[in-house]
């Protein structure tokens, strides 16, 4: 496959309605509250992202198997396992509402934030939460749904304060924001999981438009003048929209993960201490180690013999950029659209073609074939529902898969932009922590 550059979509200005604006700016007003409880000067310290010190290290977020950051914690998998097959049982239900309610305050008609922490996703989520509750601990006063409350928090508050604290570091460049991959995976979760609700709701209504700016104002007009509004009346549940969240911010971690892999054979086959000091030897190589945020652990890992061998190894390495790497990243970060609507490889070849005209000039049995060999090597699975393509024939007719447009918008990692939490789609779409669109 031949390195293409990515297809360039005009994007129409979006005119928001006076309750959509008005919804933003209360938005930004709490999340920029909330960044500066963040960044604030602290016993006399230097103003710092102190949030970040603990948590977003290297180790901390990037996947790593079983033991990956963004595992989801016990009580939040029983939540999701409902929308399994299977997994509605009486037992899982009751014990799941029951832990749930309980994070209703002494009038049953509000959510306190603080019991929403055994429902964070990692550390960092529950360290959000945390600071959200210091800072707006009213926030779901007169909501008395918990599972709406918490659907908001993680899929709505987090992210917009990830954007605010990626919004400190705005005038640093790609490598340097490289070490917040996670704020960052939570920016592109958000924008991701709205155009699906955006598109799945529009596709259902048959409402056809190429003019993503008469989408958007559809949008605004079906589903609610704000954001928070967009899934109260969805077909799916809460909980179905919590998971489509989640899996959105797996595959961009999974894409952050493709990124250090490519960088570094040590950081792809290590595990453990030996891994993290590779990855940390790669930020010293692309001259993007946070050393303020990461000293306890580099001294760490110089204080090993081990450790410090694979840190100094691959921090002499020359940065790397393979083939196709851009192509590669919007695989891995649109597998969500492939696992959720069943789409097939001829699907994705349709979609790919359309995203990168000039991918390939090769028979379509052979692109297939080659597409589904990377999808292989990236370690990327068609779903349960999707059906196998056999053999291309002549005969066959390209059929854009449902929710194609969402792929269209999909920026992968090696675009700049998404180290600040934008992609094509462009995270003021639906939300600006500045207040403007």
């Amino acid at each position: 496959m031949k390195k293409s550059k990515p297809e360039k979509i005009k994007s129409m200005p979006h005119q928001p309605s006076p309750s959509e604006k008005a919804a933003t700016r209360r938005l930004a007003r709490m999340a920029d509250g909330i960044v500066k409880s963040a960044t604030q000067k602290r016993s006399g310290a230097k103003p710092a992202l102190h949030l970040l010190r603990p948590l977003n290290s290297p180790a901390l977020t990037i996947p790593r198997g079983k033991d990956r950051a963004l595992t989801q914690s016990g009580m939040l998998q029983q939540a999701l396992a409902l929308n399994r097959p299977g997994g509605e049982t009486p037992k899982i239900v009751s014990g799941f509402r029951m832990q749930l309610d309980q994070a209703l305050d002494s009038t049953g008609h509000g959510v306190v934030i603080e019991k929403l922490l055994p429902f964070a996703a990692n550390a960092l989520e529950r360290d959000l939460f945390n600071l959200i509750h210091e800072t707006k601990p009213e926030l779901f006063a007169e909501c008395s749904d918990p599972l709406k409350a918490l659907l908001q928090l993680r899929i709505l508050y987090v992210p917009m304060v990830c954007r605010g604290l990626l919004n400190h570091e705005i005038e640093k460049n790609k490598s340097e924001m490289l070490w917040l991959g996670a704020l960052s995976a939570y920016s592109v979760a958000f924008e991701r999981t709205l155009l699906e609700r955006m598109y799945s709701a529009a596709s259902k209504a048959r409402f056809a438009s190429k003019d993503s700016n008469k989408i958007k104002n559809w949008a605004a007009s079906e589903l609610g003048g704000t954001i928070f509004r967009w899934f109260d009346k969805a077909e799916k549940d809460f909980k179905f929209w919590l998971s489509r969240f989640d899996q959105w911010l797996e595959y961009a971690m999974r894409s952050l993960d493709h990124y250090y892999g490519c960088q570094s054979i040590d950081y792809r086959r290590r595990k453990g201490k030996t891994k993290v000091a590779a990855q940390l030897g790669i930020l010293k190589s692309l001259g993007a180690i946070p050393d303020a945020y990461v000293a306890d652990l580099l001294e760490g890992v110089m204080a090993d013999s081990q450790t410090r061998q694979m840190f100094r190894k691959n921090a002499k390495k020359r940065p790397t950029t393979p083939s196709n790497i851009e192509f590669e990243h919007w695989l891995i970060e649109c597998w969500p659209l492939v696992l959720g609507y069943g789409w097939n490889y001829l699907d994705l070849k349709r979609a790919a073609s359309l995203r990168f005209p000039d991918l390939s000039q090769e028979k379509l049995s052979e692109e297939i074939l080659a597409l589904k060999d990377r999808c292989k090597k990236l370690g990327l699975k068609l779903g349960r529902g999707s059906k196998k393509v056999g053999r291309p024939t002549k005969s066959m007719v390209f059929v854009n898969p449902l929710l194609y447009q969402v792929a269209l918008m999909i920026d992968g990692l090696e675009d700049s932009e998404w180290f600040f939490g934008n992609t094509k789609a462009g995270f003021k779409t639906f939300a600006s922590p500045s207040g403007q669109d």
